[in-house]
């Protein structure tokens, strides 16, 4: 079973530094705090605080995640997504399977955000994950079925 976090302006301290939306493409960038160890795609990142852009404004599906320290960085291909009408703040998506967390999309309001494409490693997480989950479900049905003395 998948579960979504997002990772609110107010609640975990996403801030969007340009005046414009974030993706709304240019040197404009969000700068996250992260306080949970992630990855994205095949790069693992520690908890702390990153500045999230595009490449350029020619790569927009291009995305670098670099700790603002410098320690940490990589860069990502996504998949441009519809406009986040709903959300009033830029957020980060992740994906939680068990104890490992994925960066799954950036969203942005009124511009289009980005979805990272799920790496092979999170696919696998999500599998397990599943199974683990069917197997609980299909114990605790064996359980109630079987006949009391």
């Amino acid at each position: 079973m998948r579960r979504t976090l997002n990772v609110a302006a107010l609640g975990l301290g996403l801030v969007g530094v340009a005046s414009s939306p974030a993706l709304a493409m240019g040197p404009e960038a969000l700068i996250a705090h992260i306080p949970f160890a992630f990855h994205v795609r095949s790069e693992s990142f520690p908890a702390g605080d990153y500045r999230i852009s595009p490449l350029s404004d020619l790569q927009r599906n291009v995305v670098e995640i670099r700790s603002t320290d410098g320690r940490h960085a990589g860069f990502v291909l996504t998949e441009e997504t519809a406009p986040a009408k709903r959300d009033s703040q830029p957020k980060l998506v992740f994906d939680r399977y068990g104890k490992q967390v994925f960066m799954h999309a950036i969203r942005v309001p009124e511009d289009s955000g980005a979805i990272v494409t799920p790496s092979r490693s999170e696919i696998q997480a999500a599998r397990a994950l599943a199974s683990r989950e069917a197997a609980k479900t299909a114990h605790r049905k064996a359980a109630s079925l079987s006949p009391s003395k």
